[in-house]
């Protein structure tokens, strides 16, 4: 919860394989803080959201063990942020406004549209920027392309594509393991 500065509301913890298929918009199983089965709180952020005006600025996905070609990169995270802050409904909807950053140190201050296929599930809510404009996805593919855990991550501008197979992927079942999302609102 440190991460970037700290002050994340953490709304989903991916555990298991079927949790990448979970609903962006209505899943809202589990306990919070059940670091065995994973959970998620949507609609509770929903409601919130709701209740208090468009107040979440910055999204997160962080990835507890990233494994690439076999060797462990241990942990890394990749943010969006927009300058005001969106109903926590419209995040993977809105594509204009957002700016990019992740812990190996790739910036953009524009990234065009954040999700343009599989924005309905964990999986595909996960993919930054698109190739647009010079820019490249970078994130949760929106398939299982033969990672142990459910499919791979994209990081191209450190090397590889997406459609890796093994090449890259997000370890979820161990020790460790998981891939949490979350979300950071605005202080007026």
């Amino acid at each position: 919860m440190t991460t970037d500065g700290g002050g994340w509301m953490l709304t989903n913890y991916i555990k298991q394989n079927a949790h990448w298929d979970d609903s962006t918009s209505s899943c809202d199983r589990g306990t919070v803080g059940d670091m065995t089965n994973g959970w998620c709180k949507v609609s509770a952020l929903n409601a919130l959201s709701s209740a208090y005006g468009n107040i979440f600025q910055d999204r997160l996905i962080y990835y507890r063990k990233i494994i690439e070609d076999g060797s462990s990169l241990g942990p890394h995270w990749m943010k969006i942020t927009r300058s005001s802050g969106i109903a926590f409904s419209s995040l993977p909807s809105t594509s204009s406004g957002w700016a990019y950053s992740d812990s190996m140190g790739y910036t953009a201050s524009s990234v065009g549209n954040v999700c343009t296929h599989g924005c309905s599930s964990f999986r595909g809510y996960g993919m930054f920027m698109d190739y647009s404009g010079g820019n490249v996805w970078h994130g949760t593919q929106g398939g299982d392309y033969g990672c142990r855990d459910g499919n791979n991550i994209c990081w191209m501008r450190r090397s590889q594509g997406c459609n890796v197979g093994g090449g890259r992927c997000a370890y979820l079942t161990g020790s460790d393991e998981g891939v949490y999302y979350a979300v950071r609102e605005t202080r007026p």
